[in-house]
């Protein structure tokens, strides 16, 4: 019997069921572990790594899965068989620090919106105390999302949509994976990062930028957490703080707000020319073997034009029906649909309790 080749690249059904698979398994996994609770496992350090490693490696199992299933070739199909140099890596950095300390502070005017209809910020548990837990959770907080996630994200998602264009493929990916975290506090942040990160892969398809980038901007937040923990441990405090009046309250106010919206025209000015030069490096560093290909792409572009254009001589013109246009199919649209439904659904639930709380 005749082997099937492997295809190289992923389509719209294969996003939509790697969409699927990663929320159901997921679920499953969450059931398993609380019905171990519940019969009396303990609930200690070494429970919680693993079932913490077990979350994040679902998205990368999806995938996996997905290419088992459809017969799909995981290193090209994903984008992970290319390159990156040396200016890419710092270009990289420097877009992840943007990201954390200049567009971060877009979510936080969020969330002091949300704060003064009453929302209760979600403080979060996580503790780096010692440099073993530096380790422990730049592992479960840094490497594996940064992997697991732009695997399912950006490359089976965004890699699946690209014949909607770049709207769709960059814009629901995004979505996607904010809605994933299911944390109001993270909305925005997570919802520009998806779109910069899509951007980036969608225009170079190389998924190690955007893992770059995500490692970056988890383990920066770890490491100011494990400072932060250095100081409360001696001690230190801030003194002689004085309380402002009214008055000049509300000039320091409309100051600090002025200069948060100064620093992120500033910071997106940074991230486009940054991602710019990403593209640019990209195509400059494209193998012979693939600027063969897209040439003759092109060569054949042009044979359809000048096809097209006998044809438009010698019969009268006619409009492209609709029809022509990329559809998705209703087992597609279902999976994308109810997937996101119940992942909404979880936010939602988030937001009410935050409210409530």
């Amino acid at each position: 019997m005749e082997q099937r080749e492997l295809v190289k690249e992923f389509n719209d059904n294969d996003a939509g069921l790697g969409y699927t698979l990663y929320v159901i398994i997921g679920v499953v996994c969450f059931v398993i572990a609380r019905a171990l609770i519940v019969s009396g496992v303990e609930y200690n350090g070494i429970f919680s790594f693993v079932y913490a490693f077990i979350v994040e490696a679902i998205f990368a199992f999806s995938v996996a899965l997905v290419c088992l299933i459809k017969k799909r070739d995981f290193i090209p199909a994903t984008g992970v068989n290319k390159p990156v140099n040396a200016k890419m890596f710092v270009i990289c950095i420097v877009i992840s620090l943007v990201c954390l300390f200049g567009l971060g502070r877009v979510s936080d005017f969020f969330i002091d919106i949300l704060s003064y209809f009453g929302y209760h910020t979600q403080t979060s548990s996580l503790q780096v105390k010692t440099v073993l837990d530096l380790l422990k959770y730049t592992f479960l907080v840094a490497v594996l999302p940064a992997f697991c996630e732009e695997l399912l994200f950006r490359g089976l998602i965004l890699n699946g949509l690209r014949k909607y264009g770049a709207k769709v493929a960059i814009f629901f990916s995004a979505f996607a994976f904010m809605i994933m975290h299911g944390s109001p506090d993270q909305t925005v942040h997570q919802f520009i990062l998806g779109v910069i990160f899509g951007f980036i892969v969608y225009y170079t398809r190389n998924i190690w930028l955007t893992i770059i980038i995500h490692f970056f901007n988890n383990f920066i937040v770890l490491v100011i957490t494990f400072i932060s923990s250095l100081g409360e441990v001696s001690g230190e405090t801030v003194a002689g703080v004085t309380t402002p009046s009214t008055a000049n309250s509300v000039v320091v106010m409309i100051t600090s707000y002025a200069i948060n919206v100064a620093i992120v025209v500033l910071s997106a000015f940074i991230i486009v020319k940054s991602v710019q030069y990403l593209i640019k490096e990209v195509e400059k560093k494209n193998t012979p073997a693939e600027e063969a290909v897209e040439a003759e792409a092109e060569i054949e572009e042009v044979a359809d034009s000048e096809r097209s254009i006998v044809v438009e001589k010698s019969a009268p013109p006619v409009m492209t029906p609709l029809e022509q246009k990329p559809r998705m199919d209703v087992l597609t649209l279902a999976m994308f649909v109810v997937t996101s439904a119940y992942l909404v659904l979880e936010w939602i639930t988030a937001l009410v309790e935050g409210f409530s709380g």
